[in-house]
């Protein structure tokens, strides 16, 4: 099984590696001075806007299989359940009332018990 969180890391590098070379590129390109090269130049232009608009789609990609990922995580799910019981009240059993037994099947009963409700029998002090 592949990692989820990894591969959304991966894929939102990528991305952002595009989005950033074609930035760079149409920064530092030279200005056209002859109307062959300005043709050539608004070429290359459409070429890297739509490198850059890829790069933004698994930019994108990555960030949504990351945060899946960590969804799905096995850490992600340990951290809910300790967030889950913080929220919960803590068993005092102190409050609980003491447990009595019967002495002739070995059921629980309470105390205020006369018969057994596990086998019918009579309790006896």
């Amino acid at each position: 099984m592949f990692d989820l969180v990894k591969l959304g890391a991966i894929l939102t590098f990528l991305g952002f590696l595009a989005v950033g070379s074609s930035l760079l590129y149409l920064g530092v390109a030279p200005l056209p001075s002859t109307p062959a090269e300005i043709l050539e130049a608004q070429q290359a232009a459409k070429n890297w806007e739509m490198v850059q608009g890829v790069g933004w789609i698994v930019a994108g990609s990555g960030l949504a299989a990351a945060l899946f990922g960590t969804a799905k995580s096995d850490t992600a799910i340990d951290g809910k359940s300790e967030i889950l019981l913080g929220r919960m009240p803590p068993l005092d059993d102190t409050k609980r009332e003491p447990k009595f037994v019967c002495s002739e099947c070995g059921g629980d009963i309470s105390q205020d018990a006369e018969v057994c409700p596990h086998c019918g029998e009579r309790i006896t002090g």
